[in-house]
């Protein structure tokens, strides 16, 4: 498939890292020597020397730059999809710089196509004022090509070959996408990603984003992510065969990012409006450690008005006396690269306002030694679920405590249940707290019998009278993580060091 066919998936990419951009331009390179002959030989290889796929009104090459006026290229539509309708591309202009071979490739250092229309085979519609391809590396290059020639092309996997891959920046500017059947519209002024290569991706954004469906509209104001590490780059690539772990873990935070913010993000789903004015997030050094620190200030939820959904948000949140529901949340985490281990501290909390604060504390030891020992996995070709799985032995948890406050949300559950049922709020309290050993014993077996007998009795409690619910794991010795849980319900609590209790304000 070319690659500008790829484009919605690109789109999609950017999205997924959402940013923009710092405001700091890097220096041009200089441009790549060639002769007229040599990129004579390239375009004819790309099949711009005679018209026929593509097709223009006006050609001329001044100064190692092809420029061709009312562009046409028709994609697919080869030998091996002769039922495939083909796409149509068109662009007033379409310039390709310094075209050369390198080998059997055609490589260059810029293509860029202004005011152009993609008309999909399966009725989707793109535009943009401006695309930009700029330095790109021979898997790029060759996937550009394919698109020109529509030859068929084996490309390498883009999780282990980001340098293959790489560019200096590919960028889009006045964008609209019209979804195919009716399924919804995309628009953005800019979005851009910076500078991929072996090590990661310096900089991807996204501005005044807007995207409308039957189903569900959004926007995000300005986003953007620095730094991201080839390793969070690569397990995201990678198929869905990865566990959460594969994707959370890579190691040294600054493989994740190294600054993160979006903000004016709002929209409606399913009859339920939300807006959040910020997300942020940050990877500085402190000494030889690194310190992560992320927030969201507040995400306000309320029920659409003058909708169905929106009346059946409002009745659930009404059942339990809310008008709307504000969530917020911070965390903050030092990695220590002498230990190998990653330990919360300050805040971790998920506050949902006048309802619950979750707290999380905890310390876990191995991080980069996991990151490497998937890493030379993948690198050798192993991709079995179960041998990558049995790699998170090497994550050793030294302490987990987690804590559940009640701010009002049982209070205003029971006593909602209570008036249907035709009971107090405080029978409807003791009545729960009766069904908790029930309740636990129909969770599945993954969930080991000892661990739920032991916070039986506190979270009957909890339920019955409030309070905090805390649960701490404190081994004597570092566990691996996959002695936490077992499908055959095996489970020490002296080897965990497991506690669970319920505190209560006097």
């Amino acid at each position: 498939m070319s690659v500008l066919r790829l484009l919605p998936a690109l789109l999609a990419t950017t999205m997924l890292l959402a940013a923009c951009g710092d405001g700091q331009e890097a220096q041009e390179p200089d441009a790549t020597p060639v002769t007229a002959d040599e990129a004579a030989q390239a375009a004819a290889l790309l099949g711009l020397e005679e018209q026929g796929r593509a097709s223009w009104s006006a050609r001329d090459y001044t100064g190692g730059v092809f420029r061709f006026e009312n562009f046409e290229l028709t994609l697919g539509g080869g030998e091996e999809a002769a039922e495939e309708i083909p796409a149509i591309l068109r662009a007033e202009i379409m310039e390709i710089a310094s075209p050369y071979l390198e080998g059997d490739i055609v490589r260059f250092d810029r293509l860029s196509l202004e005011n152009a229309v993609l008309s999909d085979s399966d009725g989707g519609e793109t535009r943009f004022e401006r695309l930009v391809i700029d330095r790109p590396g021979p898997a790029l290059s060759r996937a550009v090509a394919a698109s020109f020639t529509g030859d068929a092309t084996t490309l390498p996997d883009l999780a282990g070959n980001l340098a293959a891959y790489s560019f200096r920046e590919l960028a889009l500017t006045g964008l609209a996408v019209t979804l195919p059947e009716e399924e919804g519209t995309l628009q953005a002024s800019a979005l851009t990603l910076r500078s991929l290569d072996e090590i990661g991706l310096e900089l991807a954004s996204v501005e005044s984003i807007r995207f409308d469906s039957p189903a569900a509209r959004f926007g995000i104001e300005n986003a953007r992510i620095e730094g991201v590490g080839s390793r969070m780059l690569s397990a995201m690539f990678r198929n869905g065969d990865a566990s959460p772990l594969q994707l959370m873990i890579t190691g040294n935070p600054a493989d994740y990012y190294r600054q993160l913010e979006i903000t004016g993000l709002a929209g409606v789903a399913n009859g339920m409006v939300f807006d959040m004015e910020s997300l942020t997030g940050e990877v500085t050094p402190e000494g030889e450690s690194l310190r992560t620190r992320a927030s969201m200030p507040s995400l306000r939820l309320r029920a659409e008005a003058n909708s169905d959904p929106g009346a059946q948000v409002e009745a659930a949140l009404g059942f339990l006396g809310y008008e709307e529901v504000v969530l917020r949340f911070e965390t903050d985490a030092v990695y220590d690269p002498a230990t190998d281990t990653i330990t919360t501290q300050n805040n971790n909390r998920f506050v949902w306002e006048d309802g619950l604060t979750l707290d999380a504390h905890q310390e876990i030891i191995g991080v980069q030694a996991y990151s490497d020992a998937i890493a030379t996995a993948h690198a050798s070709g192993t991709a079995d679920p179960q041998t990558l799985a049995a790699l998170e032995s090497l994550l050793r948890l030294q302490r987990l405590e987690v804590r559940l406050e009640d701010q009002s949300l049982l209070d205003r559950s029971f006593s909602a249940y209570a008036l249907m049922n035709g009971v107090t709020p405080a029978q409807m309290r003791v009545q729960a707290s009766a069904l908790i050993a029930l309740g636990l014993s129909a969770l599945p077996a993954e969930i080991p019998r000892p661990f739920l007998n032991a916070i039986a009795r506190p979270l009957s409690d909890f339920v019955r009278d409030g309070g905090t619910l805390v649960i701490a794991l404190d081994p004597p010795a570092p566990v691996p993580l996959p002695d936490l849980t077992s499908a055959t319900g095996e489970f020490d609590i002296d080897q965990l060091g497991l506690s669970v209790s319920v505190e209560r304000s006097e």
